[in-house]
């Protein structure tokens, strides 16, 4: 029983490390989402005329997109 013990406190350990290590090794990153990507590499190819086709129920709900901090 303390061999399971051990190996449930090591994965805990794991799992925590896994959680809060990119917050502390990364600080002041952008992270752009994939929609960010996808659109700089569209304006790239079309030379910069590039316009979504959708837009998005939410965002026409409360006229715009929401701030960031």
């Amino acid at each position: 029983m303390n061999k399971n013990k051990g190996i449930v406190i090591a994965l805990l350990v794991v799992a925590l490390l896994l959680t809060f290590v990119p917050f502390f090794a990364l600080r002041g990153a952008e992270f752009g989402g994939s929609d960010d990507a996808g659109s700089v590499v569209v304006e790239d190819i079309n030379g910069g005329s590039y316009e979504p086709w959708f837009t998005p129920v939410l965002e026409s709900a409360i006229g715009g997109e929401i701030r960031e901090k």
